[in-house]
């Protein structure tokens, strides 16, 4: 799951943290990762997505 979202355009960083069942994803400023994208992404390698969050950090 790590290495399939870490090849898409733009993320810089994923944590995945099994046993609370997150996977946290930065990206580069001005990009972005479409809800459907991840889900597609994390389907591919054998999980569901159950919810997905945004926000930013500080700058």
């Amino acid at each position: 799951m790590q290495k399939k979202l870490s090849k898409l355009d733009g993320v810089l960083n994923v944590k995945v943290n099994l046993k609370e069942g997150i996977v946290k994803v930065l990206v580069a400023d001005g990009k972005t990762l479409s809800e459907q994208k991840a889900r597609q992404e994390l389907t591919d390698a054998g999980f569901t997505l159950k919810s997905m969050q945004s926000q930013q950090g500080d700058k």
